[in-house]
């Protein structure tokens, strides 16, 4: 049984979930969540789209019964870019306003939280690119891409350690040198634009 705030029903007897029944809606149909907390910038819409140009659409936009936009914020806006009159959605009928408001958040976070085994990460995207596919589609970054196939592996910034001082925290970075520099600059860059954030720069024999 489910918890909290949840459906609190079995999973097994939720049949009629969303992705259950996809249909396609006019874009002018669809309302943006005007909380939606997740930002999607010219350059990732730009990725989106060049995706559903070669893929098609591929992930339906989560709405509720009356349009309003739950997950796909970002696929609508490329949608929109391409030109494109009705995208498919599927619906989540009888959710409650905190549920959606929930998913809003879970539906983004819960992709970040999963890694990536850059040893295999770098054999497919080599095999793609001996096969002349173009890897920008896959998302990553040019510099993310030749790092990959250099044998190098992807330059992660994330929170180490939180102290007993709340204020402070620790980042390690993961990757090619290059890669690390770029991204230890990156977060310079960010620090110093926050009033009352100071930058220790350090470096951790492991």
């Amino acid at each position: 049984m489910a918890e909290k705030k949840g459906l609190k029903v079995p999973l097994a007897a939720a049949v009629d979930w969303p992705a259950d029944k996809v249909e396609r809606w006019p874009l002018d149909r669809l309302i943006p969540y005007a909380q939606n907390a997740r930002t999607h910038s010219d350059e990732q819409v730009e990725q989106i789209a060049a995706s559903i140009r070669e893929f098609g659409f591929t992930n339906p936009v989560l709405i509720d019964d009356a349009g309003g936009i739950i997950a796909g914020h970002g696929r609508v806006l490329a949608a929109r870019k391409l030109g494109i009159a009705e995208v498919p959605v599927m619906a989540a009928i009888g959710w409650s306003e905190t549920q959606k408001r929930a998913y809003v958040i879970a539906d983004n976070k819960l992709t970040e939280n999963a890694g990536w085994d850059s040893t295999l990460l770098a054999s497919e995207i080599g095999s793609l690119s001996a096969e002349d596919f173009d890897v920008s589609l896959t998302g990553f970054s040019p510099d993310e891409i030749d790092g990959l196939l250099s044998g190098g592996s992807l330059a992660v910034v994330r929170e180490m350690q939180t102290s007993e001082v709340s204020d402070r925290f620790w980042i390690s970075l993961r990757g090619p040198l290059a890669h690390q520099a770029k991204a230890l600059d990156a977060v310079k860059a960010a620090m110093g634009e926050v009033h009352g954030i100071e930058v220790d720069i350090g470096v951790i024999s492991l």
